[in-house]
């Protein structure tokens, strides 16, 4: 079962962290290539206690490797990352959507060659 936070919850333990919420928050946030975007974003909030080797997540994902305890807030954090960029890119499409909305038709000449098409009488 896949976790999810609010304002009564903390943040889950390992004992709380599968394989699976680790796939999960991976492709949520980064979509179907999301294990070097996680590795690289891991070892960032890691805080200089050096890199990640990428097979490292990849052993996590697939359940090989038991998946370290400190991973579990790093998860909620890059949850929270993920969130405010969707919310960020969100704005930006709404945003444009309006302005191309508002955009005047663009004038449409008819094929070169080819009849204008009769208007249809509707029974």
């Amino acid at each position: 079962m896949f976790f999810f936070f609010d304002d009564r919850q903390t943040v889950p333990t390992l004992a709380d962290i599968i394989p699976d919420d680790l796939r999960a928050v991976g492709e949520a946030v980064y979509g179907h290539l999301w294990q070097r975007q996680l590795t690289d974003r891991i070892a960032e909030l890691r805080e200089g206690s050096g890199p990640i080797a990428p097979t490292a997540v990849y052993g996590w994902a697939a359940g090989g490797r038991p998946i370290p305890g400190y991973v579990a807030p790093m998860l909620a954090r890059v949850l929270e990352d993920g969130e405010a960029d969707l919310a960020r890119r969100l704005k930006e499409v709404r945003a444009l959507r309006r302005r191309v909305k508002d955009m005047p038709k663009p004038l449409v000449r008819e094929p070169r060659g080819k009849k204008p098409a009769e208007p249809r009488l509707e029974n």
